[in-house]
């Protein structure tokens, strides 16, 4: 209906109508502008406009371009420079830390080997008194796991039996087995 207008090519020039929402709450649609193919031309309607997301129509290139060739889209990758700088460091922490763990060691092993209290086995000499007071042992004492019986004198002269003794550079001494490796 109405008039038809036709290009040089002998195709029809098509009129068509822009609807946009007018109320977003009730969804109703109005018709906002018409294209008309004799002028080539969107003529808008009294009154109404686009309601656009964000309130602007979207731009005519993509943020990144249409092939996401704009330098500030393209994903930054690590240069050589800053991967030998990464492992650099990744190496130096390693040796610091390595080297932390060795000195504390060290420290450690000197601090103990400067202790006085460590006794050397050479330097004691096993009690004589052992085969003689072990009969005098209880039973009990015997039957415990790990037990040794052993004695001291007491200031009255009497034997106390309790524990393994020997003599430590001439003095009568107490003498307890620690199974640990290392003290602190």
């Amino acid at each position: 209906m109405g008039p038809v207008e036709m290009d040089e090519f002998g195709d029809r020039q098509v009129d068509f109508a822009v609807w946009d929402t007018v109320n977003i709450e009730t969804g109703e649609f109005q018709v906002v502008c018409v294209y008309n193919s004799s002028l080539k031309q969107l003529v808008m309607q009294e009154g109404r406009s686009f309601q656009w997301p964000g309130g602007a129509p979207p731009p005519d290139i993509p943020k990144c371009g249409f092939k996401n060739d704009e330098p500030a889209c393209v994903a930054r990758t690590v240069t050589m420079l800053q991967m030998v700088a990464i492992v650099i460091s990744f190496v130096l922490v390693i040796i610091v830390t390595v080297t932390v763990f060795i000195y504390r060691k060290l420290k450690l092993e000197s601090e103990l080997a400067a202790q006085l209290w460590r006794v050397s086995w050479d330097d004691v000499q096993m009690s004589n008194l052992d085969k003689v007071l072990k009969r005098t042992c209880s039973r009990l004492t015997m039957s415990l796991k790990g037990s040794n019986c052993g004695s001291l004198m007491t200031m009255e002269g009497n034997f106390q039996i309790y524990t393994k003794t020997g003599y430590y550079k001439g003095n009568l001494a107490a003498i307890k087995y620690i199974n640990k490796k290392r003290s602190n």
